[in-house]
């Protein structure tokens, strides 16, 4: 009877939470998880063993048309940079679902700002792209989504299994 006890008021509490949470995500464009992809990028150690690394990046481009072109954190392809550089070599691949994937190019990157711009051989229908705009002062405070694949940074996760929209995560915060 005591562990009923205790476990009523948790169950409680997280339900609050997250009834509470539900408004906040109410106006999450839901059409954004379709311009979100995954990256992948492989580089050799010295040695020559390739090592693999996952993150999240998204489409951009005129809307309406099929992307070509997707930002990402220097950060994620960081090891491919250096390999390239380095050591003659890597990998660089987006992955639209557990078996469809594409080579991507980098364009450009910036590390100290830490953001990188990729392209694919040819423009996509598979995703679109999201719309950039420009921060204004008075958005601070305002509600911010971060949308991506956190749990696939590290592979021992296995809570990404496809790698389509569906196993997305959904943030929310306010801009600061």
């Amino acid at each position: 009877m005591k562990k009923w006890r205790n476990l009523v008021p948790a169950l409680l509490a997280a339900a609050i939470l997250c009834l509470s949470a539900v408004p906040a995500l109410a106006t999450f464009d839901q059409s954004a998880l379709d311009g979100i992809i995954m990256i992948t990028t492989g580089a050799p150690d010295d040695d020559g063993k390739m090592s693999y690394w996952r993150g999240t990046g998204f489409f951009i481009g005129a809307e309406g048309e099929n992307p070509q072109y997707i930002v990402t954190n220097c950060h994620v392809i960081e090891e491919f940079i250096l390999a390239g550089k380095a050591l003659g070599g890597g990998e660089l691949h987006v992955l639209f679902d557990k078996d469809d994937e594409a080579e991507a190019y980098l364009v450009d990157y910036d590390a100290e700002k830490d953001v990188a711009i990729l392209r694919l051989a040819e423009a996509t229908d598979k995703r679109i792209p999201l719309q950039m705009r420009v921060p204004q002062e008075s958005s601070l405070g305002s509600q911010a989504y971060a949308v991506g694949y956190p749990a696939a940074a590290d592979l021992t996760v296995a809570a990404v299994n496809s790698f389509s929209q569906k196993d997305a995560t959904v943030t929310t915060g306010s801009i600061s």
